[in-house]
C-alpha cells in the first residue's frame, strides 16, 4: 500500500530564491507485513478513506450463520436450476436483474434480523 507524501526542496540564489515541491509514493505497508497479519485480521480499503485495521469474524461462527448457510444453499439451488434450464435467461439486463430484487427474491429479511457488526 502506497501513500503519497510531498517533498519541498528550496534553492537560494544571490538573486533570488526557488521552491519546488514533487510528490513521492512512500510504502506505508508492505506485501510482507499484509502477509504477517495475524490469522483473522484483514485491512479494509476505502475509496475515500483511510485503511482500517479490522479483525474478521468466519460467517459460520457469527449468530446468523445458520441463515447465511441456508440462504446460499437457496441460492444455490437456484443457480443449479437456471443453468440446467431450457429456457435460459435474457441476456440482456432487465428490471429483474437488479441486485436489491435479486436478494430480496431470495432471502427475504425477517424484521428481526440482526445487524451485520462492522469493526
Amino acid at each position: 500500500m502506497l501513500d503519497a507524501i510531498a517533498r519541498t526542496s528550496k534553492s537560494r540564489g544571490k538573486d533570488n530564491t526557488s521552491v519546488s515541491e514533487q510528490i513521492h509514493d512512500t510504502e506505508v505497508v508492505s506485501v510482507a507485513e499484509l502477509r504477517r497479519l495475524p490469522f483473522g485480521w484483514g485491512i479494509l480499503l476505502n475509496r475515500n478513506g483511510r485503511p482500517i485495521l479490522m479483525q474478521m469474524t468466519r460467517w459460520w461462527d457469527r449468530k446468523d450463520g445458520k441463515q447465511i448457510k441456508e440462504a446460499a444453499g437457496r441460492y444455490s439451488k437456484a443457480l443449479l436450476a437456471e443453468l440446467e434450464s431450457k429456457d435460459p435467461a435474457p441476456s440482456t439486463p432487465t428490471d429483474a436483474d437488479r441486485a436489491e430484487d435479486s436478494v430480496a427474491a431470495l432471502d427475504p429479511v425477517p424484521e428481526t434480523a440482526p445487524a451485520i457488526p462492522v469493526r
